[in-house]
């Protein structure tokens, strides 16, 4: 039982620690969605996140993926939303002054600098923190031996962080990711990708989406592998506390051995002879 303890205590504390840094690295990573060409000379590719983009364009500057979501076509770099959306205004795109490009453009950017994407990123931070709180109580129930009721809390707390992921990517797909999917903007720039598939990959969810959606489902699974422990524990503890009642019993100065404890026979033999004994000095 000792060994079999220590061994889920060990797998527990990865697991955790493996969808901390999961959690971390998804909720940070530029590339929720993404588009990419490599026609073996030349090769682009572009990726937006939760709090950054990115563009990486190696070769040829004609061939690429078409209209860029920012504009002045963004250099070989990765940027934040925060610096590329300090022109923004909250406006009706209908209204504003400009060609049609502009009005698209404001499109795009009211989702993703405005309430859609900041509604993600708050969701998605608080799963990011609930896997650090996660991990070290862990941790914290690995150190110590015996299981505890805050343990119990845990159990729910695992389950809140999956939960939460799960929200942070339906919330990202359903405001984010369809609306700019089929907007004016995005949907032209697709159908050019489209058109002309060689050599490239047009906009599409991409690996960090999938990696937040997966991490939510384990945060399950680790709740049940801390079951598992919490219940391994209590035997341990039960096991522990009745060998050592049992030392306690056997160290005890007048506790009588177990061959000198007189059973309810031998009890009534000694009754009857005391009877006889009085009976025959009352004649």
């Amino acid at each position: 039982m000792e060994l079999k303890t220590r061994v889920l205590d060990i797998l527990c504390v990865l697991l955790s620690a493996l969808l901390m840094i999961s959690v971390w690295y998804c909720a940070l990573s530029p590339d929720w969605m993404a588009q990419s060409g490599d026609n073996g000379q030349s090769s682009y590719s572009q990726g937006i996140g939760l709090w950054s983009n990115y563009t990486l364009q190696i070769g040829a500057d004609a061939f690429d993926p078409g209209n860029s979501f920012w504009l002045p076509t963004q250099p070989n770099a990765v940027d934040s939303f925060d610096a590329q959306c300090e022109s923004y205004r909250k406006v009706d795109c209908s209204v504003l002054e400009g060609g049609e490009y502009d009005k698209q453009y404001c499109v795009i950017q009211s989702i993703y600098c405005g309430t859609p994407l900041f509604i993600v990123q708050v969701v998605m931070a608080i799963a990011a923190g609930l896997s650090v709180l996660v991990f070290a109580w862990v941790i914290a129930m690995a150190v110590y031996p015996h299981r505890t009721l805050t343990e119990n809390y845990l159990l729910h707390m695992s389950i809140l962080a999956g939960f939460v992921q799960m929200a942070a990517i339906g919330l990202w797909y359903t405001y984010v990711y369809l609306k700019v999917l089929n907007s004016t903007f995005y949907s032209d720039e697709y159908t050019r990708c489209t058109a002309n598939p060689t050599n490239r990959s047009c906009w599409s969810i991409r690996y960090a989406a999938y990696a937040t959606l997966v991490a939510g489902g384990l945060y399950p699974a680790l709740a049940i592998a801390l079951s598992q422990l919490m219940s391994l524990k209590s035997s341990r503890y039960r096991v522990q506390l009745k060998q050592h009642c049992k030392e306690l019993m056997d160290e005890m100065p007048f506790s009588p051995r177990g061959s000198e404890i007189p059973r309810p026979s031998d009890a009534s033999t000694v009754r009857e002879s005391d009877m006889s004994t009085i009976t025959n000095s009352m004649r």
